[in-house]
Formats: structure tokens, sequence, C-alpha cells
């Protein structure tokens, strides 16, 4: 709709160009201030499918079978291995939040079915043991459920690891403050301060700040829900990019998305949920019309 765009990046014009001069390359290249390149593992080009990581390279660290909880899903299987990004795919009420929460723990127990976390039996019944199993979740809803909007951003980076950083009964603030700086540097976050209250940043550097929170407690197994909602293009590139160098680095994701080109760019496989069941996966070689087919088709 628009005939010109103009990009800004850290508060300054970088870029005014008409629409037809700009391709998705050069408008990310303005936003982020450097290329993406062949190695960064993501292709930005528009074709509709990428170099996949061959999925089942690492160990397999969770098992489920037949997970239920009434009204929301049932007799929901599957397995993620180390080094892998599975996708969950359905329109909302799928069950696919539904789902991502119960395996947290978010929502009391399951009702049926089991899990196996790294060989053992796992039965989570609150978000605290899912994190002591070495689980997080970004929620889909980051301002009501990931973040405390008025504490400083680097109170948010180390909220589940604060008893971790003590000297005695005090904060241990050197350690602290190496840690917020380490973790704001990883994920490129952009802020005053990290004193500054997390509620003024943007909403990709919040949902950064949210990434940040949880690999802090090193997690082997990252459940995402919807974790480029509300970003700008070069903050998703951003995203996209650290996703896959955390699955490179032996991370097991797991990544809720309405956008079936990220599906189909960022993921190993794609699980299609309708009606709180499993319908469908799409493996190996798969496009966006191909996660898109198999979201809307009737089953």
């Amino acid at each position: 709709m628009a005939s010109r765009v103009t990009v800004l990046r850290d508060g300054q014009v970088v870029a005014v160009r008409a629409v037809d001069e700009l391709d998705r390359r050069t408008l990310v290249h303005h936003m982020l201030g450097r290329e993406i390149t062949a190695g960064d593992k993501v292709r930005l080009e528009d074709s509709s499918t990428h170099g996949r990581q061959s999925a089942g390279k690492g160990e397999e660290i969770m098992v489920v079978r037949g997970l239920g909880r009434r009204g929301k899903f049932e007799d929901v299987s599957f397995s993620l291995r180390r080094g892998e990004i599975l996708g969950i795919a359905g329109l909302v009420g799928s069950g696919r939040t539904e789902l991502a929460r119960a395996i947290f723990g978010a929502d009391g127990s399951v009702k049926t079915g089991s899990i196996k976390m790294k060989g053992r039996d796992y039965a989570p019944s609150n978000p605290r043991a899912a994190v002591a199993s070495g689980l997080a979740l970004l929620p889909e809803d980051r301002k009501q459920q990931g973040l405390v909007l008025v504490r400083p951003v680097s109170d948010n980076v180390l909220l589940p690891v604060t008893a971790t950083f003590t000297r005695g009964p005090f904060l241990d603030h050197r350690r602290r403050k190496q840690q917020v700086s380490s973790m704001t540097t990883r994920l490129n976050i952009k802020s005053a301060s990290p004193a500054v209250q997390v509620g003024t940043l943007s909403g990709g550097n919040q949902q950064k700040v949210v990434l940040a929170k949880w690999l802090s407690a090193s997690p082997d197994i990252l459940i995402l829900d919807q974790p480029t909602a509300g970003v700008d293009v070069g903050t998703k590139e951003e995203i996209y990019l650290f996703l896959r160098q955390l699955a490179a680095a032996g991370r097991a994701l797991i990544m809720i998305s309405d956008d079936p080109e990220e599906l189909s760019r960022v993921c190993d496989r794609v699980m299609v949920m309708q009606r709180g069941r499993v319908v469908r996966e799409l493996d190996g070689d798969f496009a966006v019309s191909d996660v898109l087919t198999a979201v809307t088709g009737d089953y």
C-alpha cells in the first residue's frame, strides 16, 4: 500500500527507498545493519523451502505418548531429539497452545498419556518442576505471562536464576551484572541501560528479553509459542537465526506458529493439529504451501 519506506535503526534514519527498489534482503539488511549470510542457515530468498538439518542426529530427549486433557487435546504422540526444531501448526483452538502449556505444567497435570524426558518419566504439575527438569516456555502473551513489565531488564533476565546469583544472604551484584551483560549482548537487546523498565522496550526487544530469561536457566528443551508475534521483520530474522544456532548447539526446540513461511524455513519437522488431534506430520523437503494446505485441510 505504501509508495516509500523509511527505515529507522538505533534512533536514526538509515534508508529512504521507493517500494519498487526494495526486496526482502535489502530491507532486512537496512534494519539489522548487516547482511544475512549463507552461514546463518536460514535463507532470505522468497523461495518456499530451506535446506534443513537432517532430523534425528541427536539423542532422543523427549517422548510423548497418548497425551490428553479433556476438551483441549487428545491422543497426542511425538518424539523430539537434540538439535531438532519441531514445529506445531494449527488454527486457533486446535489445541497447540494447550499442549505446550500442559507439557510445561502450566495448567496442572495432564489426565491421560505419558511423557519421558531423557529416558525418565516426566509428569510436571507446575512450571517450577518443569524448569527443574530442563524445560522452558516462551509464552504466547509475553506482556502478561513472560515479563514483569514494571521491573528492569536485568531483573527479568535473571528471574529464573536469581537464587544462583547470591553470596550468602546477599545478591552478588558483580556476577549478576556480568550475566545480564552477556545475555543482552548475545541476543542484541537494545535498551538505554539494563536498569530501564522492560515495559518501555519495543516488542522485539521485549521478546529477546524473554528468550534471554529462559536461556539463563540453560534448558534442554525450549518451547516457543508464537516467538515472532508482534515484532518487526528485522528482529524476526535475528530470532530465526538464533533459534537455528540453539539447535546447532544441541538444544531441542518446539515452535508453535501461525506463519506457514517461518515454520517451513526454521523447522526440521512440522506437526499439524486440528480439533485437539495431530492429523499430519511434515518432514523432509516440505514447502510453505504444504504447511498451509495441511493446516486448512479437512481431515
